[in-house]
């Protein structure tokens, strides 16, 4: 009989749109935003073990990631 163990994993993505260009702040502030709001609290709860958090800022056609 074979075990297979099943890591389970989340994705959390927060998409800001900066008015003044500056991508930079505007990404960082999407990070703190993601800690703050403390958004991985659920899927561990749930026993996620691996959560990838994404953050994106957006200017016109230009974005950091």
């Amino acid at each position: 009989m074979r075990v297979t163990q099943i890591s389970l994993q989340s994705q959390i993505s927060k998409i800001k749109y900066t008015h003044d260009g500056d991508l930079e702040r505007a990404y960082e502030a999407v990070l703190k935003q993601i800690e703050y709001t403390k958004y991985e609290e659920d899927p561990e709860d749930d026993g996620v073990e691996n959560i990838l958090k994404y953050g994106t800022a957006c200017y016109k056609k230009r974005c950091r990631v």
